[in-house]
């Protein structure tokens, strides 16, 4: 069966609706694009396109997985954190937008209290996907950053976060109860931590 872009969108736009999706047009037209790996303008000046079978199958899977209320970025496996791009499964909570304020805090301290040739130790407890720890040595190249976390499925998406920005080289990742494994004597200038809401 030849499903065209516009009856796709369609059918998942009313799919969504029907589930309660409160933006469920731009949602239909997000999870699409990122399929396709088009702009969503694509639509607009393609409209007659047709899906291929693999891909109206895979759609679809992907209209009831978010119809059944799973998070959009669990769907397509990756959430934009601080501009960044980071891989995300069900080992490790979705990086929130209001965590990028705390990114500026670090920044705008560092900046204000210490040296610019001077080497920093940065902490992080609980780096999930490591998400903050990789942001932060991005934008202080002079870092070194330590995080620790519990879950080992977590530590395997952090560490492959981290190649992905290529900064694994200045990242220490460690499987810790926050303090338990960390090395003793070691000093930080900035320890942070954004523990799930309660």
């Amino acid at each position: 069966m030849s499903v065209s872009l516009t009856e796709a969108l369609r059918w998942a736009s009313v799919y969504l609706q029907e589930a309660g999706i409160a933006q469920h047009r731009l949602e239909a037209e997000l999870l699409l694009a990122h399929l396709l790996q088009v702009e969503r303008l694509f639509f607009y000046t393609h409209r007659d396109s047709l899906l291929k079978k693999k891909e109206w199958a895979r759609y679809r899977s992907w209209i009831y997985r978010r119809a059944a209320q799973e998070p959009f970025a669990y769907i397509v496996g990756e959430k934009e954190f601080y501009g960044y791009r980071f891989c995300v499964n069900k080992a490790v909570l979705i990086p929130r937008p209001e965590t990028e304020h705390l990114v500026e805090v670090v920044i705008n301290w560092v900046e204000e209290n210490c040296g610019k040739e001077e080497e920093l130790h940065l902490l992080e407890h609980g780096t999930g996907s490591g998400a903050l720890a990789i942001t932060l040595a991005l934008l202080l190249p002079r870092s070194r950053v330590w995080a620790t976390e519990l879950s080992p499925k977590a530590l395997r998406v952090a560490r492959s976060n981290a190649a992905i920005h290529k900064v694994q080289q200045r990242i220490k990742f460690i499987k810790s109860n926050f303090w338990e494994n960390l090395p003793s004597g070691q000093l930080f200038q900035v320890i942070v931590s954004n523990p799930p809401y309660i």
